[in-house]
């Protein structure tokens, strides 16, 4: 997590977390292990920002193997016009 005088913030954009929270939940199931990140992510240090950005934004939990929350369903699997 990146920091701002004495706010911080994810290391990657809401679009970039979207992305991959949208191929996760599409591609696989909203479930992925550590190794399947591996093998979507730019590096290993890469790895450990979009892990943790994504769990920054609450949009997904867990250890090890990881699930996609609630609100991904709203972001992910709604049309925009129903999710007023």
């Amino acid at each position: 997590m990146r920091e701002i005088c004495e706010y911080s913030y994810p290391s990657i954009g809401i679009n970039d977390a979207v992305e991959y929270i949208t191929l996760i939940v599409k591609k696989h199931g909203g479930k992925i292990s550590l190794r399947g990140l591996e093998r979507r992510s730019l590096g290993e240090g890469w790895l450990n920002s979009i892990i943790s950005s994504l769990k920054d934004y609450e949009l997904i939990e867990g250890k090890g193997v990881f699930s996609a929350t609630d609100i991904v369903q709203t972001i992910v699997l709604l049309p925009i016009e129903e999710r007023n």
